[in-house]
């Protein structure tokens, strides 16, 4: 008995480890110790469920054989990836102009980081093709490029305004906590807050038979959440996704949203009984800022943009 529940407890004792202290979380891209590169689909008790790109495939690895290896997160600190590239160009062009040209056909392909604004300016000059086998699926991916740049563009100004929204609810919670919330305070902060969660395209929804006594629904047509979806959807529309992909995208922005609800559901059964933690409302709001900032949608940087030199 002893000698076969060996492997049996070591991957259920390492499963229990891994979910306690993972140091990786769903949609990670792993590198593995034999070179395969996949996406972590699930940490299990016994197994853990890993996506493989190159035979498309899923890899299940026993908990106690994944603790030994030595895995590699390309996901953190940063999903983002760079590549360097160097191209000749004739002495007699002046350098100024061809560092301009070449930063303006980089910029024009809807998959390099940019600036939104600026690669929307340049896409339709810079992004074109002259082989006629290819020129369908180019033509295709120059017009999805540039409705994924259209839709991420008012995904990121949704974004800024409900960051903002939040800062100026932080403002007001940390003026009107001075000596205690009084009714009518807590009646302005929930009435701020619940231009928030429209916003975000939420509807408070007071529900008596709930166990909280708050629920949401989406509601808004114009709101995040429906943005994103928008967004998402544009971009598994790509020819060079393969259907895993896109199963895989949608997932996981949809876990995103779904993580987005939860939070949001809970920071407003704290507003709406803020009884012995009303001085720590602030800290709440300023986690959920925290959290989209970091987690929803990772803000582009500046040292995220090309570099010509």
């Amino acid at each position: 008995m002893g000698f076969a529940l060996q492997d049996i407890l070591a991957n259920f004792f390492s499963g229990i480890v891994l979910l306690i202290d993972s140091p990786f979380q769903f949609g990670d891209i792993l590198l593995l110790e034999d070179v395969s590169i996949g996406v972590l689909r699930k940490i299990g008790i016994r197994v853990t469920q890993v996506y493989v790109f190159s035979n498309h495939s899923d890899v299940y690895i026993p908990n106690s054989v994944l603790q030994g290896q030595k895995i590699t997160n390309l996901s953190r600190p940063t999903t983002f990836y760079a590549q360097s590239l160097s191209i000749e160009i004739p002495s007699d062009c002046a350098l100024k102009d061809s560092k301009k040209l070449i930063e303006e056909v980089v910029l024009a392909h809807p998959d390099i980081l940019g600036d939104i604004n600026l690669k929307l300016q340049v896409i339709d000059e810079y992004y074109i093709h002259e082989d006629e086998d290819n020129e369908s699926v180019l033509i295709e991916q120059q017009e999805l490029g540039k409705l994924r740049l259209l839709a991420e563009q008012e995904v990121n100004l949704k974004l800024e305004e409900i960051e903002q929204s939040l800062e100026a609810l932080v403002a007001t919670m940390q003026f009107a906590e001075i000596g205690g919330l009084t009714a009518d305070e807590i009646e302005n902060v929930q009435s701020e807050y619940q231009d928030i969660l429209e916003l975000m395209g939420f509807q408070l929804v007071h529900e008596s038979n709930n166990r909280t006594g708050i629920n949401f629904e989406e509601n808004n047509e114009e709101g995040l959440i429906e943005l994103i979806r928008q967004w998402y959807r544009i971009l598994i529309k790509d020819p060079n996704l393969l259907d895993e992909d896109q199963n895989l995208i949608a997932d996981e922005w949809e876990r995103k949203i779904n993580l987005l609800t939860r939070r949001t559901q809970k920071l407003s059964q704290k507003i709406a009984n803020p009884q012995a933690e009303e001085t720590r409302l602030d800290d709440y709001v300023l986690e959920l800022i925290k959290w989209i900032q970091e987690k929803l949608k990772v803000p582009r940087k500046k040292w995220q943009e090309p570099q010509i030199k």
